[in-house]
């Protein structure tokens, strides 16, 4: 069960972390997106959020019967590319960390911002993960938002593709299932 709150608590914070980092507003917006994301996790899963300064947040779930707690990082100003990420999974061109967050080893969303347009970051996907080994197992438009889908064996990618005149922003999703 501790794995099916892991869940939702990525799920959360992914389209969270996705839509922060635009605009003037910005340090209101994340604020305010902060403290809804904060209210919905302990309430849905019943976890202990840390605030940890410019390092991000820790939640920390407490585990089942018999199980011990699970720790995740989250980083909502920026930072590094996810260790899982380096070296696996590539990054498209110009590509700014704005969030990230880890699950132990076994998955990983990191946002990003380019200059490039949607459809430069989408070929980009295209064609590097073409790479014999990846599986493309799904590919989607919804009006100027795209996914992309992979597979390798037991890991899976997923890379959400939003555009704007002026720059993109993109999620790689990156999970092992174990």
């Amino acid at each position: 069960m501790t794995t099916k709150k892991a869940a939702t608590i990525l799920a959360i914070a992914a389209t969270v972390l996705l839509f922060t980092g635009c605009g003037p507003t910005q340090a209101i917006e994340e604020k305010i997106v902060e403290e809804i994301a904060e209210e919905i996790i302990e309430n849905e899963t019943g976890a202990e959020i840390e605030n940890l300064g410019e390092e991000g947040m820790k939640i920390t779930i407490p585990g089942e019967e018999g199980e011990e707690a699970v720790e995740m990082t989250f980083n909502m100003d920026g930072g590094e590319v996810p260790e899982m990420i380096k070296g696996e999974i590539p990054v498209a061109n110009d590509s700014e960390v704005i969030s990230s967050t880890e699950y132990k080893d076994i998955s990983t969303t990191a946002t990003f911002k380019t200059p490039l347009t949607a459809e430069e970051v989408k070929d980009f996907y295209l064609s590097e993960m073409d790479d014999g080994e990846w599986e493309k197992q799904a590919e989607l438009n919804f009006g100027g938002q795209n996914s992309l889908s992979f597979l390798k064996g037991a890991k899976m990618l997923t890379i959400s593709i939003f555009g704007s005149d002026e720059e993109t922003n993109y999620s790689i999703n990156y999970t092992i299932e174990g």
